[in-house]
């Protein structure tokens, strides 16, 4: 599609998505442009606050930053898991996934540089069970190596068709710096009173905050249109 895309544009005309893809997106109810601009994160990972696996101890909620040295897909008595070891150059951390198995085995490998987030376990050394992570690129991209990284809810559907939180954070990005008529529905002076964002701007920091402060501000604008719309 040649025509610079709008908000009401499928998906499926969208450079880098495709029928496939965007019949993945349908499932979990993103058809459109303005669908997917909607389609907030689920949760971030910080790296401002990033510890040591070296100051980690049994039940800290911890982000780290690391490489995986190990990893491969166990059989216990039970069932199949995939179990990477990560280092950051002070200790080293078991990761455990019981659940995708399949789909973690393809996502992650030897030598990958990642961001964890999840509570600290201990079982014959550290561990956290079904981290969120990130993988992190190590060529400085600006959309994957931010200090604040979000991670999107990821259907069964959507890993299939190989779409995960950088996939999101790319097809985002692309699809805000083209859109070029933004409508804001709130007038100037409900914003001023509620020392509010333009709407542009918060959906740009929900998906790309630079800061918390960013961050902190556009979830304020949005859950105010929330129930302001009601």
């Amino acid at each position: 599609m040649s025509a610079q895309p709008d908000l009401n544009t499928p998906l499926q005309y969208i450079k880098g998505i495709g029928p496939k893809r965007a019949t993945a997106l349908a499932t979990a109810g993103i058809l459109t442009v303005e669908d997917i601009l909607y389609y907030y994160p689920r949760r971030y990972l910080d790296r401002t606050t990033v510890k040591s696996i070296r100051d980690l101890k049994k039940n800290d909620e911890a982000t780290i930053v690391g490489t995986i040295e190990v990893c491969g897909e166990r059989q216990t008595r039970k069932r199949k898991l995939y179990q990477a070891v990560l280092s950051d150059g002070t200790g080293l951390i078991n990761l455990v996934w019981f659940n995708g198995v399949k789909y973690i085995k393809n996502a992650i490998q030897k030598g990958d540089r990642m961001a964890i987030h999840g509570t600290v376990e201990f079982y014959n050394g550290l561990q956290i069970i079904h981290p969120d992570y990130d993988k992190l690129d190590t060529d400085a991209d600006p959309i994957n190596t931010g200090a604040i990284i979000p991670l999107y809810p990821l259907s069964a559907e959507l890993k299939k068709a190989r779409i995960d939180h950088r996939s999101f954070r790319r097809i985002i990005k692309t699809l805000a710096d083209q859109i070029q008529y933004f409508t804001d529905y709130l007038d100037e002076e409900i914003i001023r009173v509620g020392n509010l964002c333009s709407l542009k701007n918060a959906l740009q920091n929900i998906h790309f905050p630079e800061s918390l402060k960013d961050l902190n501000e556009a979830i304020h604008r949005l859950k105010f249109d929330e129930h302001f719309f009601l």
